[in-house]
């Protein structure tokens, strides 16, 4: 009967203290702006009719996030203005209730040049990649609006 006893409390107390393993936090909305600081045309070629670049962008954000962000991308210009993109970012800075640090992902979009062909309008989804460079626990995703050298993002988020 004591080993029962005592085997009973080792699995209340292991039960009390393990901690499942896939806890999270809440899901989150993270909301702000900012704008480009920097932007630069690395390479440019063309194929037929379209215009290939590859451009390198950093910039500041304000609101939920906090921080530089730079993103490297490669567009296909379409003769008609049409702009489809991908490529990777990486945000350091405060994300968050996850934490200070740095976080990247990918990112693929489109959108218009409009009169700003250095600036084109897009609307971009970004996704949170787990990279050896990320020193913040966090998971997500959400979209990324470009207005002239202006953005927005609207994003959910988890800390892990």
């Amino acid at each position: 009967m004591r080993r029962i006893g005592r085997l009973l409390i080792l699995l209340i107390l292991v039960g009390a203290f393990a901690a499942p393993a896939s806890a999270q936090s809440p899901l989150q909305q993270a909301t702000g702006s900012g704008f480009i600081t920097d932007l630069e045309i690395v390479s440019e070629e063309f194929a037929g009719p379209n215009r290939i670049e590859v451009r390198q962008i950093t910039g500041q954000v304000f609101g939920d996030l906090q921080g530089t962000w730079t993103q490297n991308v490669r567009g296909v210009v379409h003769p008609d203005g049409r702009v489809t993109f991908n490529g990777t970012w990486e945000f350091t800075g405060e994300a968050g209730d996850c934490g200070i640090g740095t976080v990247s992902g990918r990112l693929t979009g489109h959108g218009d040049t409009g009169p700003l062909p250095d600036f084109p309008a897009t609307t971009a989804q970004a996704r949170i990649t787990n990279q050896p460079s990320n020193t913040v626990p966090v998971v997500g995703q959400g979209t990324l609006d470009q207005t002239g050298p202006l953005i927005t993002y609207d994003l959910q988020y988890r800390c892990r």
